[in-house]
């Protein structure tokens, strides 16, 4: 079973999906795993960068999206999910199959929502239908972790069903934050979701080491505002090393060039950072998580 990696903050604006974009790149650029970007957010931003726009239109014409997967698959469990996957997408040098994507659609929340609906038709208690549905959601996604080796689930804003699902089966999940008081805020909001506690306090408890989210910093400027709420974030919660620099070369990277680039042309200086990034999620997630499994 592949590693699952959930890419997530109930803020907006912090960089999500290009968190989630970066780690594709960088992974499959390596050559040494096949990623899958699942894209559970409405605004599509991932699977726009790595199809261009036209695939993922394509993709949304031809019925292949998350929300076609989950509309067929969520009561026909014999269906085959790579149906629904677009393979090697991506603007970036890495050998065939590397880099594949289940692209996002505007129609997802549309479907979670009629998926609520008709249990509730049914008679079902709201919560326990809100609970089945995602534990439905987490057993449909767990299953793309067995035909690749890091599936990295980009999350919507809020709390969606899908959200919450990729939530709870991530062996990690991976908070982007701005150095600002509001997104400070947001991993407090976060935390409590993920470790299931019931308040923030519960989970402060749990050792950092222990707990199954870490913190990464995004926009980087150093000066003394961020270092400031930098510093508080990191007091309380486990923050990766690599911060990712508020930098021109980065913005550029997500524009579709629509022809195979190395990770240094894609990236240009930031490529550094691209690297820093995957080689720290490697060493301090992946064959962490693989040494306790084999344990």
């Amino acid at each position: 079973m592949g590693i699952i990696l959930t890419v997530a903050n109930r803020k907006g604006g912090v960089g999500k999906s290009t968190i989630t974009t970066m780690l594709a790149h960088g992974f499959a650029a390596t050559g040494e795993q096949r990623v899958l970007v699942v894209d559970l957010d409405t605004q599509c931003n991932s699977s726009i960068i790595l199809t261009g726009g036209e695939k993922w239109d394509w993709a949304r014409r031809d019925r292949k999206t998350i929300a076609d997967f989950v509309n067929e698959r969520y009561d026909r469990p014999r269906l085959v999910p790579d149906e629904f996957i677009l393979h090697d997408v991506g603007d970036i040098e890495a050998p065939v199959g590397q880099l594949s994507v289940l692209c996002g659609s505007l129609d997802l929340e549309d479907v979670e929502n009629e998926l609520l609906h008709n249990r509730a038709r049914a008679g079902q208690d709201l919560h326990a239908a809100e609970q089945g549905i995602i534990s439905r959601f987490g057993a449909m996604l767990e299953e793309f972790a067995d035909a690749f080796d890091v599936v990295i689930f980009d999350c919507p804003p809020g709390l969606s069903f899908s959200a919450r699902a990729a939530l709870r089966i991530a062996h990690k999940v991976i908070v982007p934050f701005r150095p600002d008081f509001v997104s400070s805020y947001a991993i407090d909001r976060i935390s409590t979701v993920i470790e299931e506690g019931n308040d923030l306090r519960t989970v402060l408890s749990v050792p950092k080491e222990k707990r199954r989210y870490i913190g990464l910093v995004n926009f980087w400027r150093d000066g003394n505002f961020q270092r400031l709420h930098y510093g508080n974030v990191a007091a309380a919660h486990p923050v990766m090393r690599t911060a990712i620099p508020e930098d021109d070369g980065i913005a550029e990277a997500f524009e579709y060039r629509g022809e195979p680039l190395s990770l240094d042309e894609k990236y240009g200086s930031a490529a550094s950072v691209v690297r820093a990034l995957c080689g720290e999620t490697v060493d301090s997630i992946i064959l962490r998580y693989e040494r306790e499994a084999a344990a």
